[in-house]
C-alpha cells in the first residue's frame, strides 16, 4: 500500500505538470511574418523543434498522469481492479514502487523556479514577449525586473524547468520504477526524451548572442549602458 509520502506525492505531480505548461506555452501570438528574424541556421534549428517539443510534452504529462494513477492503485491496493492495472502498468515482473526521494523535490524546486521566472519574464515583456525571434517598431528595451539581474532571464528559466524535468523521472517515478527503461521502446523514448532536451539548450545557448546583437543594432548606446549593467546572460557571476 502506498505510504503517506507517496500519497503527498500527487498534488507535487499535478503542480509539477502545470509548471511545464506555463513554461512551454506562448503568452502571446506569433508577430508578423515581417517582423520574425531567421537570420541563420541556429533559429531555423530551434523553429524545427516545435513538433518534437510537443511530443516531448506531450509524454511528459502522460508519465505524471499515469504516475498519479499507479500511487492511487496502489494505495487502494487489493485484489481485483487495481491490481491488474498496476500489472498492466509495470514493464518487468514487479508492481511499481513510487516514493517522493529528494531528486524529485529537487526537481520540483527547479520547474517552480523556472516556470515563476518565465511568468515574470512574460509581464515584464508584455506583448512583446514571443517565442519567435522578432524585433518591432514599437519594441522598447526592457531593464527592469528579472531583466536587470540577467540578460536572458527567461531562458534560465528554460533551462530549470528542463532540468527539474529530468530530475522528476529519476528514481522513485513510475518511468523509473516500472521498468520501462528496461525494455527497447522505453529505451528508445529515454534517448529521443534527452537529445530533444539537450537540443532545446544548445540552441537557446546559440540563440543569445543573436539576440544581443539584433537589440544592440536596435537601441545601441542604450543596450551597450544596460549590457555594462548586466553583464551576465543567464546565471549572475557565472555567465
Amino acid at each position: 500500500m502506498a505510504s503517506f509520502l507517496t500519497i503527498v506525492k500527487i498534488p507535487f505531480l499535478l503542480i509539477d505538470i502545470l509548471w511545464m505548461w506555463i513554461t512551454a506555452s506562448p503568452p502571446n501570438p506569433p508577430p508578423p511574418a515581417k517582423e520574425q528574424v531567421v537570420s541563420d541556421w541556429k533559429e531555423r534549428f530551434l523553429r524545427s523543434l516545435t513538433i518534437p517539443c510537443i511530443w516531448l510534452r506531450t509524454t511528459y504529462y502522460l508519465s505524471g498522469l499515469i504516475e498519479i494513477l499507479v500511487i492511487l492503485c496502489d494505495w487502494q491496493s487489493g485484489p481485483g481492479a487495481t491490481q491488474s492495472i498496476l500489472r498492466q502498468l509495470s514493464f518487468n515482473s514487479t508492481i511499481p514502487k513510487i516514493s517522493m526521494l529528494p531528486s524529485f523535490v529537487l526537481g520540483n524546486l527547479f520547474t517552480c523556479v523556472g516556470a515563476l521566472l518565465r511568468v515574470q519574464c512574460y509581464r515584464s515583456l508584455g506583448k512583446h514577449f514571443t517565442f519567435e525571434l522578432s524585433i518591432s517598431k514599437s519594441h522598447i528595451l526592457i531593464v527592469t525586473g528579472p531583466y536587470a539581474v540577467v540578460r536572458h532571464p527567461s531562458y534560465t528559466g528554460m533551462i530549470l524547468t528542463i532540468v527539474g524535468a529530468c530530475l522528476n523521472r529519476l528514481g522513485g517515478s513510475w518511468v523509473s520504477e516500472s521498468g520501462l527503461w528496461q525494455v527497447p521502446m522505453g529505451q528508445a523514448i529515454l534517448i529521443i526524451w534527452i537529445t530533444i532536451s539537450l537540443a532545446v539548450i544548445a540552441s537557446l545557448l546559440l540563440r543569445m548572442p543573436q539576440e544581443d546583437e539584433i537589440l544592440s543594432q536596435r537601441f545601441g548606446d542604450e543596450w551597450v549602458a544596460w549590457s555594462k549593467r548586466v553583464p551576465y546572460r543567464l546565471v549572475p557571476w557565472v555567465y
